[in-house]
This record gives C-alpha cells, sequence and structure tokens, in this order.
C-alpha cells in the first residue's frame, strides 16, 4: 500500500539500491500517494531501466502528479502503468515524458477492461504525435541526438481509441515499430489508413519482392475492421500482424468499406 510505497521509496536512496535496473510493482495497490512516491524516487535513481506500475490503483490524479517525476530520466527504457482508471487526461503528462525522457521507447498503456471510461481518441492522439516527435531525433537505426537507436513501441489495448489514433499513428510510422491495439475501436478507415502508410514505407528489390524498410509489428485482433482493409493491412508489407477475431461493425462503417 501507500506506506510500504513510502519505505520502498527511501530504499531506492540507498547506496545499496544503485545497482537497481528494473522495479515491476504491478498489482500492489499503491495508490496515487503510494505511485508519487515510487516516481519521485525513481526520478531520481539514474541507473533504472524498467519501472513497472501497473494495476496499481493509479487515478488520472496521481499518474499528472507522478508522471512528471520521471520527465527527462537519463535512463529509463520502458514503463508500465497500464490496468489503471486512467482517461484522455492523463495522457499529457506521458505524452511530455515520451518526448523529454531520452531512452525512453516503450510505454504500455492497457486499459482497464471494467472502467466504463478508459482512453479514447482525443488521448490517443496526444500520444501519437508525441510519438511522432520522437521522428526527428531517430528514424530505425540511425544517429539520434542522444536517443536511444531503437523505434517507440506503444501498447494501447482494452483502451477506447479508434480510428483518429490509428490515422494519427498512420502518419508517424517512422516513429514506431510496434503498436498494439488489441479489442478497441478501431475500424476500417483507421485500418485502412495504417495500411496504405505503411505501404507508402515499403520498396521493391531487384528482384520485385517487396520488403518493409523498418520492422513493424501491429495488433488489431478483435477491433471492428472489414475483410477488405484486413486484406490491405497483410499486404503492406508488415513484418507481423495479428488481425484475428473482428468484431461485428457498425453498419455505417461496413457500407464506407
Amino acid at each position: 500500500g501507500e506506506r510500504g510505497a513510502e519505505q520502498l521509496a527511501a530504499a531506492l536512496k540507498a547506496p545499496a539500491a544503485a545497482a537497481l535496473q528494473e522495479l515491476d510493482l504491478r498489482s500492489n495497490p499503491l495508490g496515487d500517494g503510494g505511485g508519487g512516491s515510487i516516481c519521485k524516487a525513481a526520478g531520481g535513481h539514474g541507473g533504472l531501466r524498467w519501472l513497472g506500475l501497473g494495476e496499481t490503483s493509479l487515478t488520472d490524479a496521481g499518474a499528472q502528479g507522478a508522471v512528471p517525476e520521471l520527465m527527462g530520466h537519463p535512463s529509463l527504457e520502458g514503463l508500465d502503468i497500464g490496468e489503471n482508471a486512467l482517461t484522455d487526461a492523463s495522457c499529457e503528462a506521458l505524452a511530455r515524458l515520451v518526448t523529454s525522457a531520452p531512452r525512453l521507447r516503450r510505454l504500455v498503456l492497457r486499459g482497464y477492461l471494467f472502467e466504463p471510461t478508459r482512453i479514447g481518441d482525443d488521448g490517443g492522439q496526444v500520444l501519437a504525435r508525441a510519438v511522432g516527435q520522437l521522428s526527428r531525433f531517430c528514424t530505425g537505426e540511425t544517429s539520434c541526438k542522444g536517443r536511444a537507436s531503437k523505434t517507440f513501441e506503444l501498447d494501447l489495448d482494452y483502451q477506447q481509441v479508434g480510428c483518429r489514433t490509428a490515422v494519427e499513428m498512420s502518419r508517424h510510422c517512422g516513429a514506431w515499430s510496434r503498436f498494439s491495439a488489441f479489442n478497441t475501436e478501431i475500424s476500417t478507415a483507421g485500418a485502412t489508413a495504417l495500411a496504405n502508410a505503411l505501404k507508402a514505407r515499403s520498396t521493391e528489390t531487384a528482384g520485385g519482392e517487396t520488403i518493409a524498410l523498418a520492422p513493424h509489428r501491429l495488433n488489431v485482433a478483435q477491433c471492428r475492421i472489414a475483410p477488405c482493409a484486413v486484406e490491405l493491412l497483410r499486404r503492406s508489407g508488415i513484418t507481423r500482424l495479428d488481425c484475428h477475431g473482428q468484431r461485428t461493425q457498425k453498419p455505417a462503417v461496413r457500407a464506407a468499406c
């Protein structure tokens, strides 16, 4: 709980904790106060590479207070803050972290399925634009001006994001290598935008074989994508596509295909 988090935060400041590189506190009921204490301590722990705060009873208020403590973290490569009661209101703070932490390349932000209000397209677009800003620093394995030479991985499984988020991600294919949107509201229009953008980043070898310029992995399983758009994704040159179990589409979406 919160008291245990405060004690752990104090321990992180001890010299004996200097070698710690991964801290995963998933499924501990830290609450907003405990999450804030951990992030404040982690923000001063220069060697930390992974921080797991998934399913720790964080709310928007807690995330808005805790995440800024990690701004500009010099070594953090991944953050799991999923399966908390977060909505669009948390996404500005998370976006600022994405653009400020030079080695951060993975954000796990899975939705908590039983929350009626989760992250929707307003927050999803904010996050996608932040990922897009990374392309100014790094594309693929090229020189990155201090940023780690890996493109970004964003996990929005079970959130309420839809086509506007997918379209925004399609505009920044050079900045990400993995986008997971399992069981979200992405439908045919968003999938088509992603397929066209990924196809545009493909090239042909002398033998006529289509290859991807950079590896991309996309998970849009159990969304609302019509078969025609699924086929476009399969032909886009993507490295790995998960698209099984598409749900029934709304009539207007089905007609648009």
